[in-house]
């Protein structure tokens, strides 16, 4: 994309992510979504970085109606990042979240994977591997204490 038409663009992406959480604000949905720990075959965890954000988060997003979690994750898998395929995929924990005043059960994943595909994708900016010691500056709380409850085995809360 040329700059111009990259700005014109993220843009557009923020603002329909504004509308979104306005609609959010009035209308307190119930919404349901899946998050994922991917870990490359070196220990490494995959990060994506959204349009319309400055933070790094893991992964995921919606649950399309009548769909089961782990279909979910495999779905925003290969439409975020690319993956084709997943060595394993296990669920960790289940979360619920008020925050962007909607009511959100998430669903927490990890999985191990080798087959990343970057490409152009109406979300993501950008999507990187990092140590699971070294998250890059800018990474979201909720997804520092998600990796560190990981990091631990130790799931005690359901509050994402």
């Amino acid at each position: 994309m040329t700059n111009l038409t990259e700005l014109i663009y993220k843009f557009s992406i923020t603002s329909v992510h504004r509308l979104r959480k306005m609609y959010w604000k009035i209308f307190k949905p119930t919404t349901f979504g899946v998050r994922c720990i991917v870990l490359n075959e070196s220990g490494n965890i995959l990060l994506v970085k959204h349009f319309y954000s400055e933070e790094w988060y893991l992964p995921g997003g919606a649950m399309k109606a009548k769909e089961a979690p782990d279909k979910a994750i495999t779905r925003e898998l290969k439409e975020e990042c690319g993956i084709k395929y997943l060595a394993s995929l296990a669920l960790l924990h289940t979360y619920v979240s008020n925050y962007e005043n909607k009511r959100d059960t998430i669903y927490l994943f990890v999985a191990i994977c080798s087959d990343v595909l970057v490409k152009f994708n109406l979300e993501i900016e950008r999507m990187n591997f990092f140590e699971i010691n070294n998250l890059p500056k800018g990474t979201s709380l909720g997804t520092k204490k998600r990796i560190n409850e990981y990091r631990l085995n130790e799931f005690k809360s359901s509050i994402w």
